[in-house]
């Protein structure tokens, strides 16, 4: 005997209400009947049928309802004494099966529109406002010397683009949405009927699109970065993906009032960023430290012929993206310090920002002009002891000090050496 009962991990939104019940007639004439709602759609077996089903958005239903309420029977009353039997409702869905060939339609063209476009709306307004105000606060994290900072970096680079892109598609949904709802309010004004499926509905057959296109960005961005070696970034989101979903499996299996449905999400809306941040500065600081030498830094005070004695400490960072690299390092002496930062891009405009970043700070303003020393477009020599230096495709950046923070000009031989060891265009 094979299996009576089997569980369908599909869903529909609101405006796909007739391609549910078709869905729903198609396993009734397979022989596998709907009898409930739990982590899915529950199907009997049963002998094969030509069932016709009914779905219907319940205006005073809530999201939260994950078993029918009490004002929802009333509305089955209602709907059974016109030839439909009550199966099961989840949110606002009704789902009903004809008892009666003389069965009436449960609601008007005008009535099912109106609870299906309110119903609908929520959905699609609600994420409007969250979405572009991360993106706007993305956006703002590359204003000043933000923009250094991130620019070269595919990890950095994935929340702007993320948000930005989940911001346009909810515009562009919102603008679809009322745009079809002007077609179909003047649909049934002549009489007609809109169809909820997306067969016969514009919006419907690009609703799911909407969705999908940012996640598509992150599933392309997170390959980037993970072959840019910062896979270990994506963890944080995984688990917190891993979290959601084994939420939605409790909430859908065990079907709790909407009360305690209510309390579960808003108590996990607020664990969530909590989560996020907790989860991010752990996996950040659970990273190696590696510790370099003198021989892994492209640029010394002992390549320059200058005397700071040994070596305290040093760093070294170099990160890369779709819109160039950046090479960062600094060397810590018994007398004095080495620190250095080369951005390259072939995309001007790129440069452009940081060199006018640079130029704002009031201490490279009033700086001597070195270009002709660094055989670039424009050098200067800012007074507290930084160089800036530009070529068509690279800013440079570097600062010698010895004792006590004593600034240290370069000589033509040691601007000849740096540029030998950092720079491309020489």
């Amino acid at each position: 005997m094979g299996r009576q009962k089997k569980t369908v991990l599909k869903s529909f939104d609101y405006l796909r209400c007739d391609d549910f019940a078709a869905y729903l007639e198609a396993m009734a004439r397979a022989g596998w009947h709907f009898r409930e709602w739990r982590a899915g759609l529950v199907f009997e077996k049963g002998q094969p049928e030509d069932a016709v089903y009914r779905v219907e958005v319940f205006p005073e239903g809530s999201e939260f309802d994950t078993r029918p309420a009490v004002n929802t029977y009333e509305f089955a009353e209602y709907c059974e004494a016109a030839g439909w039997k009550f199966l099961d409702a989840k949110r606002k869905f009704c789902i009903f099966k004809r008892v009666r060939p003389d069965a009436q339609p449960i609601l008007t063209p005008q009535e099912r529109l109106d609870s299906i476009v309110n119903a609908s709306r929520g959905q699609i307004l609600h994420p409007v406002i969250p979405y572009l105000f991360c993106a706007l606060i993305q956006c703002l994290s590359f204003t000043g010397s933000g923009f250094t900072n991130r620019i070269f970096s595919n990890t950095l680079l994935f929340g702007p683009i993320l948000w930005i892109s989940f911001a346009l598609c909810a515009l562009v949904r919102c603008v679809h949405f009322f745009l079809w709802k002007r077609q179909a309010a003047k649909l049934v004004e002549q009489g007609g009927a809109v169809a909820f499926g997306r067969s016969g509905n514009s919006f419907s057959r690009l609703n799911s699109w909407y969705a999908w296109l940012p996640l598509g960005t992150l599933v392309i961005y997170g390959t980037v970065c993970a072959a840019d070696g910062a896979g270990w970034t994506l963890t944080p989101a995984a688990l917190l993906l891993i979290f959601a979903l084994v939420l939605s499996y409790c909430i859908a299996r065990f079907r709790p009032d909407a009360q305690t449905n209510q309390i579960l999400q808003l108590a996990s809306g607020f664990l969530i960023p909590v989560l996020v941040l907790g989860l991010s500065v752990c996996f950040i600081l659970a990273q190696p430290q590696d510790v370099q030498t003198t021989a892994d830094l492209p640029l010394t005070c002992e390549a320059l012929g200058m005397d700071a004695g040994a070596l305290e400490s040093s760093y070294l960072d170099g990160t890369s993206s779709v819109f160039g690299s950046a090479l960062r390092c600094r060397a810590s002496y018994e007398e004095g310090y080495l620190s250095c930062s080369v951005y390259r891009s072939d995309r001007a405009w790129v440069l452009d920002k940081i060199w006018q970043t640079e130029m704002q700070r009031p201490r490279n303003q009033a700086g001597d002009n070195v270009t002709a020393l660094w055989e670039a477009e424009t050098a200067i020599y800012s007074t507290s002891g930084q160089y800036l230096v530009r070529y068509p495709e690279e800013v440079l950046l570097i600062t010698v000090c010895g004792p006590q923070g004593e600034e240290t000009a370069l000589t033509p031989q040691q601007v000849s050496v740096v540029r030998a060891a950092l720079c491309e265009s020489r």
